[in-house]
């Protein structure tokens, strides 16, 4: 259940505990189990795995131990708040959302390098104002630039490259394509004025360009080495290429002179041990010449492969060519793998650029993205521009806004076409989750409403802002907008804020952003929801400066209305000396009285339609709102008569407050009020919950949607040419099975195959492309019949061939035909050895069973296992042994059975043949032969 989990330096070591979820990476196994992953694959779960992070520690011997030995490792969710100042805003970081923002950063990387870099540590973030002020100047800069990164892949690998091990020819391609890419990503930004991304770019230009000229010389697109690279290599190919005809020529006279003396059955020429031989007869050998060698023997013994005497010297010259020919090429592959280690510090220096060249694009693409505006940092003199300290107009919260917005592309990824695999796409595992991809559906369907914007307006001189209001009315939507949009600022990023009377936005710069949202609540640590406030609260104390912004939600809440309500006081107080600027929401009446007592706080309170019974999300600055909770209450559908009943308390404890001035009416009053709150918070989360379940249920119909266009492509795309194989095989399997239960004439059957062999296309063939032609006696695979596999009796004229196909003889045209490749053919050849071997123990057995008693009819029947009722597919791949399979059961009646022979070895061949079995509506059970140790199955046929 644990894991070591690799984090950045400045976190302390911890664990990984898993949730149920597969990642985008496969960095979950198919069980569930973490695996070890790296820092990046935090997230809110809708890309990404969320993992919960456990503080932990290495033991001498390696091994992880928990720094808390009574945590309850079943809870899902374990926060440790005994962290250093670094885990104190990271983690109020991530409660403002920027860990799903760097995600919407990443997904508009262009390169693997500058993805996997976000992903592993979060978008950077400018340390000092003039850093954050410099990374926004090249967002600027890239968001017209129109940076272009194709071609470049992830080849860091080099960096560690072994000097005696040569990259692959693809591999050394991939090198080239992406020097390439990076010398255009130069030119483009040196042909314009970009003195920032120059300045990225510099790495660049260290790259000598002869490597990629060397590797293209040498190597062609899809790695074939080619003869300009060496004029050995050309004379030895240009050697290679007459011995191979003059070899072919000689042997092909040979096959034809003995198959014309009886010596051969066939006139054809095969491969043994890499050489050209003739299948000669064993009691024919001596038709050829002394000195002639046998490569080999057939499994029946009949067949002896026999290389002519006249041939060994040319078989001979053939090898050593080619031998000569690899090693050339080795000989060039390597030169050119040291070439490129020679130059492997620059070409660091390259990646290094491109990597920060794509993070300063994809931050450009993002404000593109989602319309945003460069934001400005304001004077460090206090006074701030126009007498305001912080004016964004028209605000939104970029993870609320994304819903609106077009779909997010996918970020690009290593694991996809790894070097290692010459970057060739592979599948890590099959059951992985995929992104949507975005189709035409997609982007047409209807987007929700963007959110509503805030008016974020602090006048110069204030330090403190008490925010107040209904809970249903956004008061911490406006907290996280603030805090992330103040962190996108420092890391560059351009900000969702659209003020039609301004042209730029200004905020101040703040060096940390500090936050305690959340109850904090901690069963492992004993914490309350007071408790948990006060906890963090603690921990801001401690790392707050006079540059910080400082974000509490619902302070002084969680314990009694009068002791919350004072610390609350004191905490503002405080703070308004320390940070830079605070921002708190609260109900407690006194935090708002403190506005009209110190210069240093203002009031703002979220806008509430009392005639609706409903909230506007529009921010009033300078006034204190009411909670409203009856209201609240009341239009959530709260018991009327206690609405009621309070409202009387209410009034009551307010006029009694008025007239007498009672302390103690004071008291009752807040804590009814916080009663209330307490009672409406309960109503809003039946609220929310019924709101989120009906954000599912649209999302579902958006997915039924989609789902019925996918069908519908679906069935569209049935019956091409692309799905013919498949579905002219299971046709050519039910008619042969037809002919051997007797339903089918052999005539039938053939007129059968020339309707299925009208129904195909005729393929176009190139000019110049080379056509194989077949030969008598040859064996092939018939494309019209789902690759069934034929003999050619005679060639009837240049366009019709006529086949032997089991009992079945018909014509076909040469281009629906296809040779066997030499693994085809050797399995091929065992199969005909092992069906003689069956042959000749049916007769053996037949004779034997014939001097045997008949039983007594009254018996129960009996099935001994022979070779007339058994299939072996031993040796054969998964869709041979099945259309094996399927032919036989096509023979047996109900009630009988069929012995499936797969063998044990590594079960994949025996479940491949039991999932067939057990789709097959005419078995109507089957199970493990007794004695076969799981090597044989018993069909039987209902």
């Amino acid at each position: 259940m644990l894991h070591p989990l690799t984090i950045r330096p400045a976190l302390r070591p911890c664990v990984c505990i898993r949730r149920p979820t597969t990642s985008r990476h496969g960095r979950l196994n198919r069980s569930g189990s973490a695996a070890p992953i790296k820092w990046g694959a935090w997230s809110s779960g809708r890309r990404h795995p969320r993992f919960v992070l456990v503080p932990c520690v290495y033991t001498q011997r390696g091994n992880v131990r928990l720094q808390n030995e009574d945590l309850d490792l079943d809870n899902d969710v374990f926060e440790s708040w005994e962290n250093d100042g670094h885990d104190v805003e990271q983690i109020g970081m991530d409660l403002l959302g920027w860990k799903e923002l760097c995600l919407q950063v990443a997904s508009f990387c262009s390169t693997p390098m500058a993805a996997q870099s976000i992903l592993d540590s979060g978008a950077a973030i400018g340390k000092t104002r003039k850093e954050s002020e410099r990374m926004l100047e090249e967002t600027s800069e890239a968001v017209n630039a129109g940076l272009d990164f194709q071609g470049i892949l992830d080849v860091s690998p080099i960096v560690k490259a072994d000097r005696n091990r040569s990259f692959t020819p693809l591999q050394l391609n991939g090198i080239a394509s992406t020097l390439e890419g990076g010398f255009r990503l130069l030119e483009k930004i040196e042909s314009q004025d970009l003195p920032k991304l120059r300045d990225l770019a510099k790495g660049i230009s260290k790259v000598d360009t002869s490597i990629t000229e060397a590797i293209r010389y040498c190597i062609r697109e899809d790695g074939y080495i080619l003869d300009q690279a060496s004029k050995t290599l050309a004379e030895v190919r240009e050697k290679r290429i007459k011995a191979s005809n003059e070899l072919t020529e000689m042997m092909n006279d040979w096959a034809q002179s003995l198959y014309k003396q009886k010596a051969a059955e066939r006139a054809i020429v095969v491969i043994r041990r890499d050489r050209l031989c003739i299948p000669v007869k064993v009691n024919m050998r001596s038709q050829v010449p002394k000195g002639s060698v046998a490569l080999a023997m057939s499994a029946s013994g009949q067949t002896v492969y026999i290389e002519p005497k006249p041939a060994v010297a040319l078989n001979n010259t053939a090898a050593l060519l080619e031998s000569e020919e690899t090693e050339e090429i080795e000989r060039l592959l390597s030169a050119l793998t040291l070439k490129v280690l020679d130059n492997v510090d620059n070409i660091e220096q390259l990646l290094a650029s491109i990597e920060q060249l794509d993070l300063v694009n994809a931050r450009g693409r993002h404000a593109r993205w989602m319309s945003s505006t460069r934001p400005g940092f304001l004077p460090d003199d206090g006074k701030g521009i126009k007498g305001f300290q912080l004016k964004l107009q028209g605000a939104r919260h970029p993870i609320l806004l994304e819903p609106s917005l077009a779909r997010l592309p996918t970020p690009p990824s290593a694991i996809d076409a790894p070097f290692s695999s010459d970057f060739q796409t592979v599948s890590l595992d099959s059951q992985r989750v995929q992104p949507p991809t975005t189709t035409k559906t997609d982007e047409n369907s209807e987007k929700p409403e963007p959110p509503r914007p805030l008016n974020l307006q602090i006048p110069a001189g204030k330090s403190v802002v008490a925010l107040t209001g209904p809970n249903t009315g956004g008061k911490t939507a406006t907290l996280k907008a603030l805090g992330v949009l103040s962190i996108m600022a420092k890391a560059g990023l351009f900000v969702p804020v659209h003020d039609e009377n301004e042209s730029q936005t200004f905020l101040p710069w703040f060096d940390k952003v500090l936050v305690d949202i959340g109850d904090g609540q901690s069963l492992q640590q004993s914490l309350s929801t007071f408790s948990g406030h006060i906890t963090r609260i603690n921990k801001v104390f401690e790392n707050v400066s006079s540059q910080s912004l400082v974000l509490l939600d619902e302070l002084g809440s969680g314990t009694d209305p009068c002791e919350g309500s004072a610390l609350a006081s004191v905490i503002l107080t405080k703070l308004s000396q320390k940070s830079k600027l605070t921002l708190a929401t609260t109900h407690h009446a006194e935090i708002k009285d403190m506005a009209e007592l110190d210069p240093l706080f203002m009031n703002a309170s979220m806008e509430f339609d009392k005639v609706n019974l409903k909230p506007t999300y529009k921010l009033l600055w300078g006034s204190a709102g009411q909670s409203n909770a009856l209201d609240i209450s009341e239009a959530l559908g709260f018991d009327g008569l206690i609405v009621k009943e309070a409202r009387k308390i209410l009034q009551r404890e307010q006029s009694v407050a008025e007239t007498s001035g009672d302390v103690r009416s004071f008291e009752l009053e807040h804590s009814l009020k916080q009663k209330l709150a307490e009672a409406k918070d309960s109503a809003e989360t039946t609220q929310t919950q019924k709101d989120a379940a009906f954000s599912k249920l649209e999302l579902a119909r958006e997915e039924v949607k989609r789902l019925k266009e996918v069908e519908k492509t679906l069935r569209d795309k049935l019956g091409k040419s692309s799905d013919l194989p498949v579905k002219l095989g299971e046709e050519v399997n039910w008619i042969l099975g037809q002919v051997q239960c007797g339903e089918f004439t052999r005539a039938e059957a053939e007129s059968c195959f020339k309707e299925i062999e009208s129904s195909m296309p005729k393929p176009s063939t190139s000019v110049d492309e080379e056509v194989w032609a077949p030969s008598v006696g040859e064996t092939v695979k018939i494309l019209n019949m789902g690759g069934k596999l034929g003999k050619v009796v005679s060639i009837k004229s240049a366009n019709l061939v006529e086949i032997l196909m089991g009992q079945l003889t018909f014509t076909s045209a040469p281009w629906q035909l296809e040779p066997l490749t030499q693994k085809e053919s050797r399995i091929r050849e065992d199969r005909e050895r092992r069906s003689i071997q069956e042959e000749m123990e049916e007769e053996r057995k037949a004779k034997e069973e014939s001097r045997e008693p008949q039983e007594d009819s009254g018996r129960e029947t009996v099935f001994i296992q022979t070779s007339a009722n058994t299939v072996d597919v031993r040796g054969e791949v998964s869709d041979d042994a099945i259309e094996s399979v399927g032919i036989a059961l096509g023979r047996f009646k109900p009630g009988e059975v069929c012995y499936i022979v797969h063998g044990r070895g590594t079960g994949k061949l025996r479940d491949s043949v039991r999932l067939y079995l057990a789709r097959n509506k005419r078995v109507e059970s089957f199970h493990d032969e007794s004695e076969s140790a799981g090597g044989c199955t018993v069909a039987v046929l209902k």
